[in-house]
């Protein structure tokens, strides 16, 4: 047998820690860079906090409910990210603390089975997880930066439909529309200003967007590895159990008992990695969680009033309605999916246990007095850790626990309440 070394955590998490350090929420080593970054993440973090200061502004505009609708979602939107990006800033010794409560977890789970073929599945399993979160990392900033441009091309392919295809003459720059609702103090006369403002709000867009994928691709990531040990550590408490007419003899009842201490210090620091992850993150979750609540809602009922007159308007404003349906859905689902794998993975492991053919001690070597002072040690140890194991695994997200179901059942309320609205409305 050898001892298994492998790399540490966060060379498996390179990629996402080098992101992390280029957006001030991971420390950099290079001072150059450090300047370089400060300067470009205060400019992004002004032009968000210019934008939500202009939506706020913009409150004499609210006609009614279903302007209220319009001007709101965007405007948390933009909250959110500044509050995600700074509130990562603000806990960075925090988020320290994980890394090194996970590199712990990485050691324990390295200490558990000490052959090479054990050391090369938990590797493969680690650059399994450096993939996929690797992926999810470009995928996510791919489709957030490129959902606030194509949102921000929305008014320009209005305006020129208008233009050119309805015969509408634009007589000014003030008659053009812009990506968000807000006040801005000066006249949009010239096409100058338009462009400035322009710019304005679709760098500040990209800003907060970018606040929401930071968090996410943090808090995710933390998940993802999480999982891993889970699965690492319940594929090894079942590895024994391949060869069932094989019995125990004396030094394996041993080498059992010890590998089942090195799996319950594994787990245990498992637990207490969720649960720092948790208090991390629940701050942010409930701000999320209650957003997505009222989003929905608002998107429900601004659905339920569009008006399909053969103009390009509704048909702008259903697409509009729809990417950020589908932005919230697509968040919301990606959160319950990994918690509920969290979930599962726990309740595994229970199972994976109780597995391990502990029963096989009691046939053999129920007589011998060491054999069985070793048996009763190891049969405190599995009641032990199956009660603690049963305990579920839950991620909440302030007022109501992430799973599966309850992404099923909050989709199902917006499109239900859309079209109970919309009957309501046609009536």
């Amino acid at each position: 047998m050898t001892r298994c070394s492998l790399p540490s955590f966060q060379y498996f998490g390179r990629d996402i820690f080098e992101l992390l350090g280029n957006l001030r929420v991971w420390s950099c080593h290079s001072r150059d860079r450090r300047v370089f970054h400060l300067i470009f993440v205060a400019y992004l973090f002004a032009l968000n906090f210019l934008l939500i200061i202009s939506e706020i502004l913009d409150v004499g505009n609210y006609h009614d409910l279903s302007s209220f609708a319009a001007h709101i979602n965007p405007l948390f939107l933009h909250f959110l990210g500044l509050f995600k990006w700074s509130y990562c800033i603000i806990r960075r010794a925090d988020i320290v603390g994980l890394v090194e409560c996970m590199e712990r977890c990485h050691l324990l789970a390295q200490q558990i089975n000490l052959q090479d073929v054990d050391c090369w599945e938990y590797r493969l399993k680690l650059n399994r997880c450096q993939k996929y979160s690797t992926l999810f990392m470009n995928v996510w900033l791919f489709v957030a930066i490129g959902g606030v441009c194509q949102w921000c091309t929305n008014p320009i392919v209005y305006d020129f439909y208008e233009q050119y295809y309805s015969g509408k003459i634009i007589e000014s720059s003030a008659m053009r529309r812009l990506p968000y609702p807000g006040l801005f103090p000066w006249e949009i006369n010239s096409i100058s200003r338009y462009v400035m403002c322009f710019a304005f709000q679709l760098w500040g867009g990209i800003a907060s967007t970018v606040g929401v994928a930071v968090f996410d691709i943090l808090n995710l990531t933390f998940m993802m590895y999480a999982c891993a040990q889970l699965n690492h550590l319940k594929d090894t408490l079942i590895a024994k159990s391949e060869k069932p007419d094989e019995s125990y003899n004396k030094i394996q009842i041993h080498q059992l008992g010890e590998k089942l201490m090195r799996c319950i210090r594994h787990h245990c620091q498992v637990l207490i990695f969720l649960k720092k992850l948790e208090e991390f993150s629940s701050g942010p979750m409930f701000v999320q969680c209650l957003g997505i609540i009222v989003a929905l809602c608002l998107i429900s009922f601004e659905a339920s009033t569009i008006q399909f007159n053969g103009s390009i308007e509704p048909v702008m404003k259903t697409i509009m309605m729809f990417e950020y349906w589908c932005s919230i859905v697509a968040e919301l689902f990606l959160y319950c999916y990994m918690a509920s794998e969290l979930g599962q993975l726990g309740m595994e492991v229970s199972q994976a246990i109780y597995a391990c053919r502990w029963e096989q001690f009691y046939v053999n070597y129920s007589s011998d007095y060491e054999s069985k002072r070793m048996i009763s040690v190891i049969t405190h140890i599995i009641r032990f850790s199956i009660m603690r194991s049963q305990r579920p695994i839950l991620i909440t997200g302030g007022f109501y626990v992430l799973c599966l179901p309850t992404f099923k059942a909050l989709v199902g309320l917006s499109v239900s309440n859309a079209l109970i609205l919309r009957q309501l409305t046609g009536d």
